[in-house]
């Protein structure tokens, strides 16, 4: 027996579909949520739904997740069109999360209290070591590794490697 979303459950599931809107329409409401893949897939008719295959990431993990959507839920123009095309992968632009990370660092309370303006910090790793560019936060992948520099009076990153998450987007790119 279904049970009823709470409103937890509800905020997180508007976080997830809020940014296929433009895709599946701005009018999504969520039932439900059935983690047997099968029986999901038994409840909706051939041909009547639509299959989004998605990665959530979530506690430093990957989680597969399925969207369902039936036909009447789609706007009549995506409906009447069959599937869609594949998207390019230049498709409409996309904003992205990109951290610089550059060292970590761990040390105790005392001295981190104690720093002041003018203080130095040695960070541990060489001068030339590569700045990694991290996709999601901190904790995401490494999409590339980079030279840390400048370009006119702001600081800037030079590629110098593309890592897994970017060689993943576009194998052709590799390296």
């Amino acid at each position: 027996q279904p049970r009823d979303l709470s409103p937890i459950d509800l905020a997180l599931l508007e976080g997830l579909a809020r940014p296929l809107a433009p895709v599946i329409g701005a009018g999504i409401n969520f039932a439900g949520v059935e983690t047997d893949p099968l029986f999901a897939a038994s409840i909706v008719a051939p041909g009547a739904a639509y299959e989004i295959t998605l990665s959530v990431r979530a506690g430093g993990a990957d989680w597969p997740a399925r969207l369902l959507v039936t036909q009447a839920l789609l706007p009549e123009t995506l409906a009447s069109e069959g599937p869609a095309p594949k998207a390019e992968r230049s498709g409409p632009a996309l904003t992205v999360l990109m951290t610089a990370r550059v060292a970590r660092v761990e040390m105790p309370l005392s001295k981190l209290t104690s720093l002041r303006p003018g203080a130095t910090l040695l960070l541990g790793v060489p001068a030339d070591q590569p700045v990694e560019l991290l996709s999601g936060g901190l904790d995401g992948e490494v999409a590339a590794e980079a030279q840390i520099g400048r370009k006119g009076n702001r600081m800037a990153v030079r590629i110098s490697r593309r890592g897994p998450a970017l060689r993943a987007l576009n194998p052709a790119f590799a390296g």
